[in-house]
């Protein structure tokens, strides 16, 4: 099916391209990032010195994602393509191994982080095969504040190589990113002293596993794999509830964007109060229209996690 897919947006492509090739060129270089973390790098880098779009509509889940014809031709025409990886965006092989890349550089961000496989253990690369079985790796990588690091530099090495006149503004914005970065990795390690409990009950799915693997949190999920269509089982759940009451847990974390019908369930079991946090890869259109940057998710959550694990300056847990 993905197959016929893609032959179909390219032939749509072609009858579009001579269109295109008729009007006039802006002399941007063009940038199509396919979340919403890329999109927020790349937009404070280089501003309005590249013409930038996002391929994933507001308020929608990249796990259930298909492309549309436009977004499509949007993305072969530009000069630069961000994706995050192939588990969570697998058809972008499919929309690029009919095409002939020409000058456009695509850039997997995947490829320049340390993976989590699913069991939680650390994978370096993708593999070489990119087929579409199943990758069993979290892709939500984003959720460190020192990937996202990672990815900044990367984006910023790209986008002086596209942009060189402009290298000494992307270099300052970068190194304005990175200081943000830094000064919220040392609020989570603050908070990682300071907290009273290291439990982090998660009734969202399964999106925070790099935060938790970082600042080493206790993760309590009832999902099975990364997606926002799992499903739990009633025995988790009831695990979770099961635990929360053991451990007098007085907080429950859940996720924008997504039904909180599982959080609720273990909320009316627990009475706890749950906590809503960004899962980072999106956002609701009034928060895109309104300029909501991708540090301001992440100062969001902090908050939140300062309430979650009972943050006190008199706690220290080490």
């Amino acid at each position: 099916m993905r197959k016929i897919l893609s032959i179909f947006l390219l032939a749509l492509l072609g009858l579009s391209l001579s269109a295109c090739e008729e009007s006039e060129d802006n002399g941007q270089v063009k940038v199509v990032t396919t979340l919403f973390p890329q999109y927020d790098i790349v937009r404070s880098l280089a501003g309005d010195k590249v013409d930038l779009s996002l391929t994933l509509p507001p308020s929608v889940s990249a796990h259930s994602y298909e492309p549309t014809p436009s977004s499509v031709i949007d993305l072969l025409e530009s000069d630069l393509f961000i994706y995050s990886s192939d588990a969570l965006e697998p058809w972008v092989h499919d929309v690029l191994s009919d095409h002939e890349e020409g000058d456009l550089v695509v850039l997997n961000l995947s490829m320049y982080v340390a993976l989590i496989d699913g069991a939680s253990d650390h994978i370096h690369e993708e593999e070489e095969d990119h087929s579409h079985e199943e990758i069993d790796y979290d892709p939500h990588y984003w959720s460190d504040p020192l990937n996202v690091k990672l990815m900044v530099n990367v984006i910023a090495r790209e986008l002086e190589i596209l942009l060189p006149s402009e290298l000494e503004s992307i270099r300052a914005n970068r190194d304005l990113y990175l200081e943000e970065l830094d000064h919220l990795h040392e609020e989570f390690l603050h908070l990682e002293e300071h907290r009273a409990t290291d439990y982090m009950m998660h009734g969202g799915h399964n999106a925070v596993g790099y935060f938790v693997d970082r600042y080493n949190y206790v993760y309590v999920n009832p999902y099975e794999g990364f997606s926002t269509d799992a499903e739990p089982t009633p025995s988790a759940i009831a695990n979770m509830i099961d635990l929360m009451t053991e451990h007098n847990i007085g907080y429950l974390f859940s996720e924008k964007l997504i039904s909180d019908t599982v959080a609720n369930t273990i909320r009316e079991q627990t009475t706890a109060e749950i906590l809503y946090l960004y899962a980072g890869g999106n956002l609701s259109k009034e928060e895109f229209d309104g300029g909501l940057t991708f540090l301001e998710m992440m100062e969001h959550n902090l908050e939140q996690y300062k309430i979650g694990f009972g943050y006190d300056e008199e706690n220290h847990q080490h």
